[in-house]
């Protein structure tokens, strides 16, 4: 799937939003003020998805969590840059499932893959995966994750985006080929899983791993440490 998009920044950390709630959609939207000090009980964490590899992620940093998909939501995938895009979507699952739960802290996120202007989705045929691949071989593109954390217990919110910038090897026709035949990139956007077989066809990454996985874990510990409740989690490797 092929849909026109601005391109993203080359900055590797842009923006970062934390707010109280007050009733309006737009309200979140005002500046930085981290929480560091605020003492907090530990709260339940709601991951709105219910993708295996944010779930696998959230599970290596040693979180214990409950996933809610955010099933209904439906993703704006035109009329913004990547990264408010990214940053929209991942707001709006988080607050479909926040709707649905007396409290805790809920995580959403949002990921897409932009080669030049064009948002490279998930192919929907092998035919479709192979050409997303023709297009990534030898070029430079960019992971654009947005992520939101939406406070329950004290009615807050906090979004940010990263960008991951990663460089194709040349891939030849027969690598493609082999590649598609195993049914890998069928399900991923961009046609590739880095953390599987396709992470043989990069040349070099700039930015964070996890991001082009599906969920950027240094952005992630950031939000925490920024709604003051990072140390409440047993997340491993701080």
């Amino acid at each position: 799937m092929l849909l026109s998009l601005g391109r993203p920044s080359k900055e590797m950390d842009i923006g970062k939003t934390i707010s109280t709630k007050s009733g309006s959609a737009s309200s979140w939207r005002h500046g930085l003020r981290c929480q560091r000090n605020r003492s907090m009980a530990p709260l339940p964490v709601i991951l709105a998805s219910s993708s295996p590899r944010r779930i696998a992620i959230l599970k290596d940093l040693g979180l214990k969590f409950q996933c809610v998909s955010p099933d209904t939501f439906q993703e704006v995938m035109t009329g913004a840059s990547a990264e408010c895009l990214v940053v929209h979507n991942a707001l709006g699952k988080a607050l479909l499932v926040a709707q649905q739960v007396a409290n805790g802290l809920v995580i959403g996120c949002d990921t897409v893959i932009v080669l030049g202007d064009t948002i490279l989705g998930k192919p929907h045929s092998a035919e479709n995966a192979k050409e997303i691949l023709h297009r990534l071989s030898g070029n430079i593109h960019w992971v654009v994750s947005g992520l939101a954390l939406i406070d329950k217990k004290y009615n807050r919110e906090w979004s940010s985006h990263a960008v991951t910038e990663v460089l194709f090897k040349k891939i030849s026709d027969d690598e493609i080929d082999t590649y598609v035949a195993t049914g890998e990139p069928l399900d991923k956007a961009g046609a590739y899983a880095i953390q599987e077989q396709g992470r043989k066809f990069v040349e070099t990454i700039k930015g964070s791993e996890t991001n082009i996985v599906g969920l950027p874990v240094e952005l992630l510990k950031e939000g925490f440490r920024c709604l003051g409740i990072y140390p409440q989690f047993p997340v491993r490797g701080n």
